[in-house]
């Protein structure tokens, strides 16, 4: 979780996106999850945690080659529910209570900061 603060602040404070995404990219593959999982995005410009994600098109048909993708990408079986070409969110998991066995609602692969950093890099990225 260090190394996604850690980031937050970087790119709040001057690190170019590319340095960001380096380290963003470092903690989501040492924790297996999908290498595009730091460039979804999961919150609204306030940093509240969306309902809902939309889903990749592309990667179950193997054609999705953008590394930023901002969509989840989902491997066949996973057992997550698809509507609409979007998942829902478990908000269990964003607070580290789910205890289904096998939950059917979308767990974030990443640690994200707390709503006020979320809202300020969502702030810096649309400038």
């Amino acid at each position: 979780m260090a190394v996604t603060y850690s980031v937050v602040a970087l790119l709040i404070f001057g690190c170019d996106d590319a340095c960001a995404a380096q380290y963003i990219l470092h903690d989501a593959i040492d924790n297996g999850a999908p290498s595009n999982a730091p460039f979804v995005i999961y919150t609204d410009e306030q940093g509240q945690l969306l309902d809902t994600l939309p889903v990749c098109q592309d990667f179950n048909r193997g054609l999705c080659n953008r590394p930023a993708c901002k969509f989840v990408h989902l491997q066949e079986g996973d057992g997550v529910e698809i509507v609409d070409q979007r998942v829902a969110v478990c908000r269990d998991a964003a607070k580290g209570q789910c205890c289904r066995s096998a939950c059917k609602y979308y767990h974030i692969p990443i640690a994200l900061p707390p709503a006020p950093v979320m809202a300020a890099l969502a702030s810096y990225l649309q400038q």
